[in-house]
């Protein structure tokens, strides 16, 4: 499902952080394509990182085509490993490139394990092995398989059914941040006319950015039910927590984790009564700019299926679907998960 992007390098600014493939001409007059996540260009020339970290200059005006390239398997693992660094669990172990994990029911993303390439030991053992953990560490045994694996068969056959379909959605933060800016300067600010016709007050609120979450974000997060895991969502070595404050009350939160260019977004949430103002376009803004800052280039966030809401809303950022994956939970429990889905 690549997409083209048209001949004479149309690649802008907002391209950034995307992989992608180029075809140009040599000097020797030959023609050429390289594979690679683009990571500068300018008016003269272009960069792309290949997958072995060298990095290729390639002037404008020899290259000859263009198209945007989907995530290999190889890439939607290297993600999901990311992404388990960024919500970390207070517990884990590795059966070879199985990743067991749990945190004491506070999330699935935390108490799930990730099948990211072979067991340390047969399958069915190493399905064996899964449940005892699991029973040892207090937490129902589930599994987070991406869309396709090879061991989804396994896992039916070990007494595991699919349960909750997520999407894994991805772009460029150059892309998203000129998003924001262009709807921002539509409606004249952060604040937007709600179907009534009247106009926020936040308009000139600020975004507070901190290295842990302070009482007022934890009150927001998940209604206040999670405050136990602070520690635990302060972990990542490069982590940042965002609100929106006005008039001592928080209104809005975010949560973002950068590890290597990519940063997961996270934990977004707007009080209801301080909706259709731009609140939540503010929090994504300000933690984009934080981790551009550090180097990241792409952003990440996992959404529901069935979230239509939010997935048209990141749609209209500029966010497409990197690759999804399911929670799979012992058949008796399958279509009852017993602890939260995020």
């Amino acid at each position: 499902m690549s997409e083209p992007a048209g001949a004479g390098s149309p690649l802008q600014p907002t391209d950034v952080g995307s992989r992608v493939s180029i075809r140009f001409r040599r000097d020797d007059g030959l023609l050429a394509d390289v594979v690679g996540d683009l990571v500068a260009l300018d008016d003269t020339e272009l960069r792309l990182r290949r997958r072995d970290g060298a990095v290729i200059t390639v002037p404008r005006t020899l290259v000859l085509a263009t198209r945007r390239v989907p995530a290999s398997m190889r890439d939607i693992l290297a993600l999901e490993e990311l992404s388990g660094r960024t919500w970390p669990a207070r517990h884990e172990t590795w059966l070879g490139r199985w990743w067991l994990r749990a945190a004491g029911g506070f999330s699935a993303r935390a108490d799930a394990s990730r099948l990211l390439g072979d067991p340390d030991r047969p399958v069915a053992e190493a399905f064996d092995a899964v449940r005892a953990w699991y029973r040892d560490h207090g937490v129902e045994p589930q599994l987070r398989l991406v869309a396709g694996s090879r061991f989804e068969a396994a896992a039916a056959a070990a007494g595991f059914r699919p349960a909750t379909t997520i999407l894994v959605l991805a772009a460029p933060i150059a892309r998203v941040r000129s998003r924001i800016a262009e709807r921002s300067a539509r409606f004249g600010g952060w604040a937007e006319p709600d179907a009534g016709g009247r106009v926020g007050v936040v308009r000139t609120a600020v975004v507070r950015l901190e290295s842990r979450p302070w009482p007022g974000w934890l009150a927001m997060f998940r209604g206040g039910t999670a405050s136990h895991a602070a520690d635990l969502l302060a972990t990542p070595r490069q982590v940042v927590f965002a609100a929106v404050e006005h008039a001592g009350d928080v209104l809005a939160i975010g949560r973002g984790a950068r590890d290597e260019d990519w940063v997961e977004l996270s934990a977004v949430e707007v009080r209801p009564t301080a909706r259709r103002q731009g609140l939540a376009h503010r929090i994504i803004d300000a933690i984009l700019g934080w981790a551009g800052g550090l180097g990241a280039l792409r952003v990440f966030l996992e959404v529901a299926e069935a979230n239509g809401p939010a997935r048209s809303l990141y749609a209209q950022l500029g966010f497409t679907e990197h690759h999804r994956y399911r929670w799979w939970r012992p058949a008796e429990g399958a279509d009852q998960p017993k602890i939260d889905a995020g």
